[in-house]
């Protein structure tokens, strides 16, 4: 409680004016804050294929062999095999593949043919045989290695000639690009069986390679042949490589990251159009956009960069103007990503790119966008809790102040109410869940709608019931209007108190109220936000340690009170709710008749 001396009530006004609360917990709110800001405007989301749609390591997928395709499972010893004549599906286990003949030469050409750009091909496949049960040693100590024939990109075939140590018997073993490989094969291994390959059967090999491209994934097939037991100096390609026996084909995938297929399903609910921009080949980048629902496979192009040079920025941003369509951009060069990238920014697109090197996620965009949407909507509501409570103030000292009553509020005491009291409560209602759907992809941010009459009634009610239980306290204490004479310690300690004590509670219940203005306080979800909830405790047990603890108390001027003085607060409590709760439904009546009498 302090003198009513002009300074000390110039200055207390000031302290009551600054939305000190707010300003603190917008600013913990950055400091703290576990998002991007500048994220929360995002518009347009470009997105890698690799390491982001999908994982970066490659994991085998399925094996053809002998009329078979199997299966292969990450980690499962055994192999879901489907025969592609009969369509019936079986189940091996994966050791059982060691007594095939097809896929036993087929792991003695994974050995033996290398091509320095497929080393993390080899090396996926190579683990997969190890699992079978082949080992290196076994597959490649029983020969001697003849001669490597060069390979090349436009070949994309790898042979090694080799000779058996014991037999004597020379072979040709090939490796590579399937396509490559069957104009390179007469015959296929089937059961043990060589077979020349038909037309029909070369048809249905072509077809199934262009199923397995269609998916997005790698191929690699395998062949081998025999070759004369003499010995020559030189195997030249035409030699050595032609009139092969087809072995079969292995695919491989960089896994699709299904874990983010939600996120970019909230992404595409918030609006946000994705594009995906890569260096990957066509087929595969569009296979992971349909798995993961990027895009709409009904609804969608995919341009390369060939494509992309024949195509003007003005051509190219009036098809991206159209956001129903999807597009796919595909096998670009970094010169491409550039152009597309400031395309959409001259369009007035907020773009965020997601790469792996960049550490930028769609949980990190969807995270910040709906943060940004929450704070946004709660925003009014932190407005009404903190400035209800500053009218509350201002009402009390300025009637105390016309009625010439000691002021029960001091500058510490009004900074402790700011920054223990509303700061805590009101970082919490900033978790309030928004009335409004802000994942919707039509959700426009709110306009800031201050509700004036809601502040200014709730501030003059508060201030109004405790100025009323104040001024009833120190005329029990036997103060008049018009004493000069200082209050006793008692009566301003349990005067401020109580009056501390009521504007807490108001708080509190503000709290929970602002969470709707015009429901009942009995019937808003009271208990939904668990931050309020917690919050609540922490300010009721801090206002219980200060008030009991007199060196605490002490700087704030409040201190222990009776059990008078209590039931003082529980019915000034029960008043200020019955104020509110008639105040909205005076407000309803007034509602529901402006309605009544504009329908007729």
């Amino acid at each position: 409680m302090i003198e009513n001396t002009l300074v000390e009530q110039m200055s207390l006004l000031l302290v009551v004016a600054l939305p000190i609360s707010i300003i603190l917990a917008k600013q913990i709110g950055k400091i703290f804050a576990k998002h991007d800001p500048a994220l929360e405007k995002t518009t347009t989301i470009l997105t890698d294929v690799l390491g982001i749609l999908t994982k970066k390591e490659l994991q085998m997928k399925a094996l053809y062999f002998n009329n078979y395709k199997a299966y292969i499972k990450d980690k499962s010893p055994t192999l879901e095999t489907e025969n592609l004549k009969t369509k019936i599906n079986s189940t091996m286990e994966m050791s059982s593949l060691m007594q095939d003949e097809t896929i036993h030469l087929a792991a003695i050409a994974s050995q033996l043919c290398h091509y320095k750009k497929m080393l993390h091909i080899e090396q996926t496949m190579n683990h997969f045989f190890g699992r079978c049960g082949f080992n290196r040693a076994s597959l490649l100590d029983p020969y001697e290695k003849i001669q490597e024939l060069p390979s090349d990109d436009f070949k994309k075939v790898s042979t090694t000639v080799v000779i058996h140590d014991q037999t004597k018997e020379i072979f040709s073993f090939s490796k590579g690009n399937p396509k490559s490989l069957l104009q390179r094969c007469n015959r296929i291994l089937i059961d043990g069986v060589k077979k020349d390959i038909s037309y029909n059967m070369r048809l249905q090999l072509k077809n199934r390679l262009k199923r397995i491209n269609q998916h997005g994934q790698k191929a690699i097939a395998f062949a081998y042949k025999g070759l004369p037991l003499k010995r020559l100096h030189n195997y030249t390609e035409d030699f050595a490589e032609n009139d092969l026996v087809f072995l079969g084909i292995i695919t491989l995938s960089n896994p699709i990251n299904i874990e983010i297929k939600d996120q970019i399903e909230l992404a595409k609910k918030l609006g946000i159009k994705t594009y995906i921009v890569s260096t990957t080949f066509e087929r595969k980048t569009e296979g992971a956009a349909i798995e993961l629902g990027v895009i709409n496979p009904h609804y969608f192009e995919t341009i390369n960069s060939d494509y992309l040079k024949n195509v003007s920025d003005q051509k190219l941003s009036k098809m991206l103007e159209n956001k129903e369509k999807d597009y796919v951009f595909s096998e670009l060069i970094p010169e491409d990503r550039d152009r597309i990238i400031n395309v959409l920014r001259y369009s007035g697109e907020n773009i965020v790119i997601i790469r792996p090197d960049l550490k930028m996620t769609f949980q990190k965009i969807t995270h910040a966008i709906i943060k940004g949407r929450t704070d946004k909507e709660n925003e009014p509501k932190l407005i009404l809790h903190s400035f209800s409570c500053k009218i509350a103030e201002l009402f009390i000292i300025i009637m105390t102040i016309l009625l010439q009553t000691p002021i029960p509020f001091s500058i510490t005491l009004i900074l402790f109410i700011e920054i223990f009291i509303n700061l805590p409560l009101e970082i919490a209602i900033k978790t309030n869940k928004p009335d409004a759907d802000i994942t919707d992809k039509n959700y426009t941010h709110p306009i800031m709608m201050i509700p004036y009459k809601q502040l200014l009634s709730n501030g003059i009610i508060i201030g109004a019931i405790i100025c009323a239980i104040y001024l009833f306290n120190i005329l029990s204490y036997g103060w008049t209007f018009g004493d000069t004479t200082p209050l006793s310690q008692e009566a301003a300690l349990k005067s401020t108190t109580i009056a501390f004590v009521l504007l807490v509670i108001s708080q509190i219940f503000n709290a929970f109220n602002v969470k709707n203005l015009d429901t009942s306080i009995f019937k808003i979800k009271t208990f939904t936000n668990r931050y309020l909830i917690a919050t609540t405790v922490i300010v009721v047990l801090l206002t219980y340690i200060f008030i009991n603890f007199f060196i605490l108390g002490n700087h704030l001027d409040i201190g222990i009170i009776s059990g008078i003085e209590w039931q003082i607060i529980l019915f000034a409590t029960a008043v200020l709710i019955l104020a509110e709760e008639t105040k909205k439904f005076i407000i309803q009546k007034l509602t529901t008749n402006a309605h009544s009498n504009s329908k007729k």
